[in-house]
């Protein structure tokens, strides 16, 4: 099974662009990739699997409470979180909206594996080393778009992941993106674990995972590749996903 960098060369192609789930790294073309990367090929014949990570969103990886857990701040009378992403192997973002007294707030999160994010089982003793540099090396490539794009830093290490949160000026406009969300009824769509099973199997697509949380009731859900799932529940959750990327679209300055 491949690393990070595996990943990474193979998106790179002839083009030289690098691509991380759905993030531009940058035109970096192969040649620089191999000159800026710490190893070569791996030492020997490796097994590896995925670390063991639970589901997460980006805000608590950050330190915002589990709102599985935790009760709304004072003054908050709801609270939504959308996570974006791929894989295990491949980064993601969170975005955090809350509704109050102080009127409706946004935060982006963006989080993306580390060192440590494949655990080596068995093969040359050197494999361990090997994987961990190059997952931290494209980690750091990960970090460095995100702080130019996004003004996102510094980056903070939560177990096999960095996370850094998104310093925008201006944000985008929050109260609007909360509105759109209830719009496709983000709060009510169902588990799809309950729902119809698809007719057919997709094995490559995005998550668009939501948690959210009132002053009665906590609920969560997530929607694998919706763009390609039939009903009118996986038609909002697909919606949901393109908001989101209309989120990460958006350029403002970063703040200083």
């Amino acid at each position: 099974m491949p690393g990070l960098l595996g990943q990474a060369r193979r998106a790179v192609g002839a083009l030289g662009v690098l691509l991380v789930g759905m993030l531009v790294v940058g035109a970096l073309p192969d040649r620089a990739l191999r000159a800026q990367a710490p190893d070569g090929p791996a030492p020997g014949a490796c097994e590896l699997r995925l670390a063991a990570t639970r589901v997460t969103t980006g805000a608590e990886l950050y330190g915002r409470p589990a709102l599985a857990r935790a009760a709304l701040a004072p003054g908050v009378r709801r609270e939504i979180r959308v996570t974006h992403g791929g894989g295990p192997a491949l980064n993601r973002y969170t975005l955090r909206l809350t509704e109050g007294e102080a009127g409706v707030r946004g935060e982006l999160f963006a989080f993306w594996p580390t060192a440590g994010a494949h655990v080596v089982t068995g093969g040359h003793p050197d494999c361990q080393r090997h994987f961990d540099a190059q997952d931290a090396w494209l980690a750091g490539l990960v970090a460095g778009d995100e702080r130019a794009r996004r003004g996102c830093a510094p980056a903070r290490r939560a177990g096999v992941f960095e996370v850094c949160r998104a310093r925008l000026a201006p944000g985008p406009d929050w109260r609007r993106v909360l509105a759109q969300l209830d719009s496709l009824g983000a709060w009510t769509l169902p588990d799809p674990a309950t729902l119809r099973k698809p007719d057919r199997l997709v094995l490559d697509g995005t998550t668009v995972a939501v948690e959210w949380r009132d002053r009665a009731a906590y609920g969560r859900y997530a929607y694998y590749a919706p763009h390609a799932q039939p009903g009118p529940e996986a038609r909002r959750a697909a919606a949901m996903l393109e908001l989101m990327l209309r989120v990460l679209e958006y350029r403002g300055a970063p703040e200083p």
